[in-house]
């Protein structure tokens, strides 16, 4: 009994660090598309078309970062503070 319990900690273990590090390679594969692009932008002239992308890349990488947050709080991390995430959502 005591190594099926072992075998399962393991096994939920393993799930946890392979949903972390799946987690981690998507937000990086998404926030690098969008610091490029940002970059770019920041390169063209001053026009009402450099202030929309930017907004456009700014929101982009604030519903990343809010998607992350959510995913972080479902997740039951213990260092997330509930009231963090209501002064964040207010900005």
């Amino acid at each position: 009994m005591a190594n099926e319990f072992n075998n399962a900690a393991k096994k939920i273990s393993a799930l946890i660090e392979s949903r972390n590090l799946f987690l981690r390679n998507i937000m990086h594969e998404l926030k690098t598309p969008i610091t490029k692009g940002r970059f770019s932008v920041e390169m063209l002239e001053d026009t009402k078309h450099k202030e929309r992308l930017l907004n456009i890349f700014i929101r982009m990488d604030s519903l990343i970062n809010e998607m992350a947050l959510v995913e972080e709080i479902s997740s039951g991390f213990e260092s997330t503070n509930i009231e963090l995430l209501i002064l964040y959502l207010r900005l």
